[in-house]
């Protein structure tokens, strides 16, 4: 995980901004701005948007991540 988190700091904000609007469409852009490359701000976001467990939305977010990769 700390290398998929680490990678979310590298990626231009414009691209993770429309990327992550794409995955998580309830997210305004308020809440991926707040992100700012961080993954911990981001599995946050998702929990509190779409009520997931931490396990829930970090799961979510290394898969986003992980294709983000590719």
């Amino acid at each position: 995980m700390a290398a998929l988190a680490d990678f979310l700091r590298y990626v231009r904000p414009e691209v993770l901004k429309g990327k992550v609007k794409e995955a998580w469409g309830e997210l305004t852009d308020d809440e991926i701005t707040k992100v700012e490359g961080n993954y911990d701000v981001l599995v946050g976001e998702i929990q509190k948007k779409y009520g997931h467990t931490k396990e829930k939305a970090q799961e979510s977010v290394n898969s986003f991540l992980k294709e983000l990769n590719k």
